[in-house]
């Protein structure tokens, strides 16, 4: 089942030579199981676990400034989401009240026109009668008689018709009415509200001892008989409400109430709702920055040192809006100082932290 020499079982070859120590010629690039140096070993382990570290605490950092800005952005959103229900809540209302305000309108207007009609009829009915009395005043009183007398006075020597002179006046003219409206009508009696009109009209032929007397000049009716119109009322507006958003374009709302409703033929109420736009600038805000901050102590004494001035971040950028580097120009700008050669015998007089750092590997 296997041979000794070449260690073939079931077919499958597995080498029996030894691993070389040491690299044959031409192959020192090969990798071979020779004693480590344990101290390199761990210092490049060292090194690259402090690179991970570093990697690991500036994802950590990068995911602690996305959870601030996650649970800002939640914050903002459930200001909106409070908002928009606020709104929400008083658009039902209102929705409310002017649908009860519809169906109570659609209830007075079926009534009225139910009575406008009755009225319609009346005045036809009405109208229809007095112009048959006024056809048969004019026609039958007035025009027929005089016609009958001029026939009867064709041949009189004393009063013939070419000698009677009847008078003839104007149309009258109406006056304001007294009163603008009357909230008592309509009363039982029709003739006790509303107000009264006075009418007059002048002669335009004087008559003679012969003709037909002047009727009256002036005589007075009722008027303005209906009720007096009431226009809506709405309180003042209310403060503008939170903007439903920080950027990018939000809408502000106020409101009023209907105080008194229109009746009578009223003016109708305006809006109660009125909204306009606010912070329309764009959500990419750049990051502001500080002045200049005064220029640092030199870092020397003597033989060229350098001073030092940066502008710290005052507001951080919002969205995707532009902030420089620590260490761009915009932020940071340094200037030679104490360019004087030092003469070997200054006195350092500023105190000073010193770190030692001794490395405790194995390598040293």
């Amino acid at each position: 089942q296997q041979s000794p020499k070449t260690g073939i079982a079931n077919g499958v070859a597995k080498s029996l030579l030894p691993v070389q120590e040491e690299p044959r010629s031409g192959q020192w690039k090969k990798c071979v199981d020779g004693t480590p140096n344990c101290e390199k070993l761990r210092d490049m382990i060292s090194l690259q676990w402090g690179k991970l570290k570093d990697e690991l605490d500036a994802l950590q950092k990068e995911m602690d400034m996305n959870l601030i800005s996650w649970q800002k952005r939640q914050s903002n959103l459930a200001v909106q989401l409070q908002t928009a229900v606020s709104a929400k809540t008083a658009a039902m209302e209102m929705l409310a009240e002017v649908v009860s305000s519809m169906s109570i309108n659609t209830q007075d207007q079926s009534q009225k026109e139910e009575h406008y009609l009755q009225v319609d009829h009346t005045y036809k009915s009405k109208m229809a009668e007095c112009k048959d009395k006024v056809s048969e005043i004019l026609f039958t009183n007035i025009c027929a008689s005089r016609k009958l007398r001029n026939a009867m006075l064709e041949k009189s020597k004393t009063s013939p018709p070419s000698k009677i002179r009847d008078c003839d006046v104007t149309d009258f003219r109406s006056d304001e009415c007294s009163v603008d409206c009357d909230d008592t009508c309509p009363g039982t009696d029709p003739l006790s509200c509303g107000g009264t009109q006075n009418l007059t009209r002048r002669v335009v032929v004087a008559p003679n001892s012969l003709g037909v007397r002047c009727p009256a000049l002036e005589s007075t009716k009722r008027c303005n008989q209906f009720k007096c119109p009431v226009d809506c009322a709405q309180s003042i507006w209310s403060g503008w409400s939170k903007c439903t958003k920080e950027c990018g374009g939000g809408l502000q709302s106020r409101t009023r109430s209907v105080v008194a409703k229109p009746r009578n033929g009223g003016e109708e109420c305006d809006s109660s709702v009125e909204e306009r736009t606010c912070n329309t600038g764009s959500c990419d805000r750049p990051c502001g920055l500080s002045d200049w901050s005064s220029w640092s102590p030199c870092s020397v004494a003597c033989g060229s040192g350098v001073q030092e001035s940066w502008k710290k971040v005052r507001a951080p950028a919002r969205g995707q809006g532009p902030c420089p580097k620590a260490r761009s120009r915009q932020r940071y700008k340094s200037k030679q100082c104490n360019l004087q050669p030092c003469a070997g015998d200054e006195i350092c007089i500023a105190r000073q932290d010193l770190v030692i750092a001794v490395d405790g590997s194995g390598s040293m």
